[in-house]
């Protein structure tokens, strides 16, 4: 699994996320991978550094606006605003 994010102070979502998700990852025993990438403009400039590290992975999951990225294998996008939302009742399963 590869999580995907931006590190940049204008980011719409928290890049500390993908940081607690693989965590939470190998925890249950995953091998998450993660590419922390810089703010973007549009499609074109994304790094392909995330393009590469989606070859080698099944799944991808963006903790940004970069889902629109071709690539291999099935994506989540996750709409995960900061970390303080993983500690609501939503965000846990029975």
């Amino acid at each position: 699994m590869l999580l995907v994010g931006k590190d940049h102070r204008r980011a719409f979502f928290d890049s500390s996320a993908c940081r607690v998700l693989a965590t939470a990852t190998r925890e249950s025993g995953g091998r998450p991978q993660m590419v922390i990438t810089f703010e973007t403009e549009g499609l074109e400039d994304v790094p392909d550094e995330v393009a590469r590290a989606m070859t080698r992975v099944d799944h991808t999951i963006f903790v940004s606006r970069l889902s629109e990225i071709d690539g291999p294998g099935t994506r989540t996008t996750c709409y995960l605003h900061d970390t303080g939302h993983l500690r609501r009742a939503f965000a846990r399963v029975p």
